[in-house]
This record gives structure tokens, sequence and C-alpha cells, in this order.
């Protein structure tokens, strides 16, 4: 359902006024992305991904493997992620200078609600290469010393999913700074952290907001519970994620495409989903009636 509006959004826009041509198509993409792929290749991949899944569970088998990734790696990567955030209040002043150096009077990041989605995206363009390229040489750097590695090379890329994300709801008029939209990027760097995915693997829900109904004591558990569970789910992906990079030297090419992978899986997730809250925002209808 729309969400009820936050950070100063602008009204739903008015009765007849539709999508642009521009919106129409990002609509159309969004709900393709929804929609698995029936494609050879994509089953192909699918097959691939479960392959991969069911070889790096044995990992998991080993006596308190799994409970020390999960427990202890969730702690750690749950701590960078709370920090990563702190950095983004700057990004807010960055990004409403950019979007009145292309000569839009925006001037809060509620006013962003009003605009076109062209115009949004074009001030977007460029996160993921710029968080990609990052991620791919710091995973190279961190996989070539081998298992050593892996704990640096988790947190680091944590930490740039987080701040690719934020980015997207930046430009797209959320503030990555409040506890539920902070929740809602756990969430989306949990989707995209299944790299290695089951070929049964569900379409990412954008849904947003989850605890705008309860009580205030309420509400906060549910989002204590949220981020725990999300960073534990991330933290035990991301390591088995990083299995084949065990082996020194051979392990850089690995942790630099899986950066890149993960990178890329944060971006179209946090895209598509930013796009669809921001097109239910801005006409106060779900995505499937536009």
């Amino acid at each position: 359902m729309p969400e009820t509006q936050t950070n100063g959004a602008a009204p739903p826009a008015q009765a007849g006024a539709g999508p642009s041509p521009y919106e129409q198509a990002v609509i159309r993409e969004i709900k393709n992305w929804k929609t698995p792929s029936d494609s050879v290749l994509a089953k192909a991949a699918r097959w691939g991904s479960t392959f991969f899944f069911r070889s790096t569970r044995l990992f998991y088998k080993i006596p308190g493997v799994q409970g020390l990734i999960e427990t202890g790696m969730g702690a750690l990567l749950k701590r960078t992620a709370k920090a990563t955030q702190r950095t983004i209040d700057d990004e807010k002043f960055r990004l409403l200078d950019g979007y009145q150096a292309a000569g839009l009077d925006v001037n809060s990041l509620g006013e962003i609600a009003t605009l076109d989605l062209q115009a949004v995206e074009s001030q977007a363009k460029g996160i993921r290469a710029k968080y990609g390229a990052l991620a791919s040489v710091e995973g190279a750097a961190t996989g070539y010393v081998g298992l050593a590695g892996i704990v640096p090379d988790v947190l680091a890329l944590t930490a740039l999913g987080l701040r690719t994300a934020s980015e997207y709801a930046l430009h797209y008029g959320y503030d990555p700074t409040t506890d539920d939209e902070y929740l809602h990027l756990l969430e989306v760097l949990d989707y995209a952290s299944n790299i290695v995915a089951p070929s049964d693997e569900k379409p990412y829900d954008c849904d947003a907001s989850p605890t705008v109904q309860l009580s205030a004591q309420a509400r906060e558990q549910v989002l204590k519970a949220g981020v725990r569970e999300a960073a534990k789910s991330i933290a035990g992906r991301l390591v088995r994620n990083k299995i084949g990079q065990f082996v020194p030297v051979t392990g850089a090419a690995v942790g630099s495409g899986l950066n890149l992978l993960f990178i890329t899986r944060v971006s179209t997730a946090a895209r598509m989903c930013y796009a669809e809250r921001f097109l239910e925002r801005k006409y106060g209808v779900e995505i499937e009636t536009l």
C-alpha cells in the first residue's frame, strides 16, 4: 500500500496528472524486475547459484561455525553499519547543491517528491559505478591475503553497500538516518547479499515503514529485532559468498568479482525500490495500478 508521507513529502499528484513517459518506462522496468525471468540463461544462472549454495552449506556444518559467523560477525557488522550512517548527514547538503546546480528548485528532501522521476534519476546516475569500483578494488586487496582478509572485507563491503543504498535513498527524497529507513537499507543489503541464493528465491518486497502503525514501545522492539536479524543474515551470507576467497592470491579475483556483484545488486534493488516508493508517494496509489 502507498506509504505514509514522511520527510516533508509533497501531497500526491493532482487527479488526472498521470506518470510521464519516462516514469511509465521505469514502472515497466520495476514490474519486470519483480518477475523472475524464464529464459534459458536465467535458469542456468539460478541452477549454478543453487549448486554453489549447496556446496558452501557444507562449510556451515562444521560445529560452531554458523553461530560464530552470525552472532560475532553480525554484531561487528551492526556497529559498522551504525558508524557508516553517522557519515550521511554531509551527503544531504551535497545532494541538494547538486539539484540546485541543475536548475531545480529543491531546498529539502521533501521537495524532491514534486519532481519528475527523470530529473531524480539524472542526479542519481553514477552511484553504482562509483561504489562498484571502490568495492572491486577493496575486494581484490583483501582477497589477495586469503582467509585473513575476509573479516575486514565483509565489514568494508557492508559499509560500501550501506553508503550505496543511502545515496539512492537521499536522491529519491528519503532520509536514511531515520530508524525506519535504516532498517529498510539493511533489508536491501540482506537481499543483495543473497548472491548464491537457491533457485526459488522470491522477488524482493519493497514495501517499507512496517512499524508506522505500532505504539512507540512496540515499534522500538520491532526495529531492534529487525536490525539484529538483518545484520546476522547479511554477515552469514557475505561470509558464505567469500568461501572461494580462502585461497591467497587467487582470492583477489574472487573478492573483486563478488564485491562488484554485491554492489550491483544493492544498486539495482535500491534504485527499483526507491523509484517504486517515489512513484507511489507521488501518485498516491500502488505501482501495480499505474
